[in-house]
């Protein structure tokens, strides 16, 4: 394990900055560099920010580039290094407790084979949020008491676990909930073979004492974030997870679904030959049988994340602790010691199984290990044709947008001013080493009653200067399918109200002034265009009035309660689609979302969305220039685009609305 992070840090480490980045990704590494400018600061998540990750993993992405010094260089240059610096050791945890009675060398088989060649590799986040609860789940299986342990035994045990999802809350909300859920697995997995008063009576302890030490971690996590009876940090962490189902949900790749079918297939295959195996020996142990039932538990629920988020990086991210876990069962996680034969057979299914189906990381790659690295590591400055910004050389375009942007704000703003971002790029205001406003690290996870009304009241308190607004589809794209100003329309016409334009720094690209003057005369007129609610079921499509639309309008709000049956929450919800036909003969169509089973609104702006960034002109009549034609035909329904996504049963429009801006 150290050779293998001494390895990794040597290789990236020995880099020179400025480093050769291909370019910038906006959208993840945008949040990924507000965290380390809001670390600087002493900003952190669950005290005063709110987002999918939690304050352990804020300070790992961070204390690299701080200690380097902040800049894209260093942040770039830590980047792989914190991920492997973090993965390695989990990844190591695992393997040792899971296989700890087998020989060395099947540990360092198995911690090489999962490091190379099946953990997910994704350069923009590293993977220790979903490492750790396989880790943790280890530790659970591993250390859960044997019926009769005394109240010393069972109270170390039950401390180990409270810390341990203690932990990763603090990590992720995400893997807070793997990890509790991990638990919740493994306790089943022993009641089921275990059915004794003295093991009830154990597990009963171990359970209660597990709840006390986590209790005390809450506590101690409110005092931390906050004030000792301040449950704002658990609030915010269920309130990221509930909405993020129905809010942020990825429909699965038609290429994706035999892969994924495959994988489960060929996992459930080694389990279940395990099971005919070993069903009528009478060695294995309950313990043995409750582990490797535990196990098959835990994949299964790993399969979540793939259920919510089916693209392919989330798929491989799902299905690994799984193929871990298969893995770990063929080198003999569940018995004392496999024969030589028993551990021929499965190293070498597993190596054919590997061959077949993944491939190298890219570091370990041939050509990687294998190449002069002297011009990498001795470069001080720029190739031809690159520009250095921030430690980094970029390519024109991007070295364009950063040092445009960052000079004009170095320029117009100090260094105590807060920056509002729309919708995503929050990456402007790092090169400028400037705060970005919200309590809400990015507005695409403001989903929901409670998170928008937190995202809302810290925008209004901070009232930032100045904002930088990137148009779609110029400089930002549409958050998984759904436009950014349908995702966050309450967002959209707040800086709509208060900013104008006042400086161009690329097409899409403007850079917004607070105007206090415009925010007072901004009026926004909404005309109900339904005389009465309508229904239907969830697999109908819904013809709404388009004839009464008129001219006269900016954008079209439907207010609609979206009925679903309760399995959805195992599943995902289907995707909702606005369609239109315009008098010119085009037609639209609009992904939207609604939250299930409450009252939502749905807001479109039926034209080009780059039309968009003319509202902020100063003066109204630009706000409408460009083509719009009108609305002859309008209708909503729902499409389950894959097997995951479940119809809803009843779609009531409560009403349809035409939206005006205007100032008095």
């Amino acid at each position: 394990m150290l050779l293998l992070m001494a390895f990794v840090g040597h290789y990236y480490l020995a880099l020179k900055i400025p480093l050769f980045v291909r370019e910038i990704e906006f959208f993840d590494n945008s949040w990924e560099l507000d965290l380390v400018a809001k670390t600087q600061r002493g900003i952190w998540l669950g005290r005063d920010l709110i987002f999918t990750r939690g304050p352990l993993f804020q300070w790992l992405l961070s204390w690299g580039p701080l200690q380097h010094g902040m800049s894209l260089g260093s942040f770039y240059l830590y980047l792989w290094v914190t991920h492997s610096w973090t993965t390695i050791p989990a990844m190591y945890a695992a393997g040792a407790l899971l296989l700890k009675r087998q020989p060395s060398w099947v540990r360092v088989f198995y911690l090489l084979l999962m490091l190379i060649f099946w953990l997910p590799v994704h350069w923009i986040i590293f993977d220790i949020k979903f490492l750790f609860p396989l880790c943790s789940f280890a530790v659970f299986l591993r250390t859960f008491p044997d019926p009769g342990k005394n109240f010393s035994s069972l109270s170390w045990r039950a401390a180990v676990a409270a810390s341990l999802v203690a932990i990763s809350f603090l990590l992720s909300d995400d893997s807070g909930h793997y990890s509790a859920a991990a638990f919740v697995v493994v306790v089943a997995a022993f009641l089921f073979y275990e059915h004794s008063s003295l093991a009830l009576r154990t597990v009963a302890k171990y359970v209660a004492l597990t709840g006390a030490c986590f209790a005390v971690w809450v506590l101690a996590i409110n005092w931390g974030t906050g004030r000792l009876l301040d449950f704002h940090f658990w609030k915010a962490a269920y309130e990221v997870a509930a909405q993020y189902r129905w809010s942020e949900n990825m429909r699965m790749q038609a290429q994706m679904t035999p892969i994924f079918w495959l994988a489960v297939g060929l996992n459930l295959s080694i389990f279940a030959g395990h099971w005919l195996v070993y069903r009528k020996t009478p060695g294995l142990s309950r313990r043995a049988r409750a582990s490797r039932l535990a196990m098959l538990g835990f994949a299964l629920i790993g399969l979540q994340l793939i259920l919510v988020c089916s693209e392919k990086l989330h798929v491989a991210t799902g299905l690994f602790p799984w193929i871990a876990l298969s893995c770990a069962l063929l080198l003999g996680a569940t018995e004392n010691r496999l024969s030589v034969l028993r551990l021929t057979i499965s190293v070498t299914l597993i190596l054919v199984l590997t061959a077949g189906f993944s491939g190298p990381n890219h570091l370990f790659t041939p050509h990687n290990l294998l190449q002069n690295r002297s011009a990498l590591t001795n470069a001080h400055s720029c190739p031809p044709g690159w520009h250095e910004i921030d430690g980094v050389c970029l390519g024109t375009v991007n070295f364009v947008e950063l040092q445009t942007v960052r000079d004009f704000l170095l320029q117009h703003t100090s260094d105590s001013d807060s920056i509002g971002i729309f919708p995503y790029q929050s990456v402007y205001a790092f090169v400028a080493r400037r705060n970005t406003a919200g309590e809400l690290l990015q507005h695409y996870i403001s989903a929901g009653d409670y998170l928008n009304q937190r995202q809302m009241q810290s925008l209004e308190q901070t009232r930032a200067p100045w904002a930088i607004y990137a148009a779609e589809p110029w400089q930002s794209d549409p958050c998984n399918g759904l436009t950014n100003f349908t995702r966050n329309p309450n967002i959209w016409l707040y800086w709509q109200r208060w900013y104008k334009d006042d400086f161009d720094a690329l097409p899409g690209l403007l850079v917004l002034r607070r105007d206090e003057e415009r925010g007072k005369r901004w009026q926004m007129t909404s005309t109900s265009m339904l005389p009465h609610p309508v229904q239907g079921a969830g697999n109908e499509e819904i013809v709404l009035p388009a004839g009464s639309l008129g001219d006269d309008l900016d954008f079209i709000k439907i207010a609609v309660r979206v009925e679903y049956p309760l399995w959805w929450k195992l599943l995902r919800p289907a995707t909702l689609v606005v369609k239109m036909r315009f008098e010119n003969g085009d037609q639209k169509t609009f992904d939207v979302i609604a939250q299930p089973n409450h009252p939502y609104e749905i807001w479109v702006y039926p034209w080009e969305q780059a039309q968009l960034a003319n509202y902020f002109s100063a003066s109204p009549r630009r706000w409408r220039s460009g083509a719009r034609p009108r609305i002859q035909s309008l209708s909503l329904l729902s499409q389950p685009r894959d097997w995951i996504a479940v119809q809803p049963s009843r779609i009531k429009i409560q009403d349809v609305q035409t939206v005006k801006l205007s100032q008095q």
